[in-house]
């Protein structure tokens, strides 16, 4: 049983489909997101999203979570969905997200969040600090 913020949790695994689909598949390239997920002991539930796409080279996969970083601003992206993502798990799902990716092994991104969610999402705390 998991008690936290399925809203913030389906934006996160929007996000990461959206961008496996536009990065890791280019063109008319189709291929798979998977996503598994298990229990952590009887704290967390760990959430692995991968695909089996064109990976990221160091430079870019040491910036995917920087907000505004794209490699595809001629192409319109803002480069604002992983920073998000992040910052949704980070926050309201009280969590912690990791990548792993290499240049045509695929992008694995795991995410571990707490079974029980925290009792407010940190940005409506300094919302109503305010």
């Amino acid at each position: 049983m998991l008690t936290s913020y399925p809203g913030a949790l389906g934006q996160v695994i929007s996000i990461l489909a959206f961008n496996a689909a536009t990065h890791a598949y280019p063109g008319d390239i189709s291929g798979v997101f998977s996503i598994e997920v298990a229990q952590h002991l009887d704290r967390s539930v760990c959430i692995l999203c991968s695909d089996e796409g064109v990976g990221m080279p160091d430079h870019v996969r040491g910036r995917v979570f920087d907000p505004f970083f794209t490699t595809r601003r001629e192409k319109g992206n803002a480069g604002l969905g992983l920073h998000i993502a992040f910052n949704v798990v980070a926050s309201t799902l009280g969590g912690r997200i990791e990548l792993d990716s290499e240049v045509q092994q695929g992008t694995r991104i795991a995410i571990e969040i707490p079974l029980i969610g925290p009792s407010k999402p940190a940005e409506l705390e300094l919302t109503a600090a305010n």
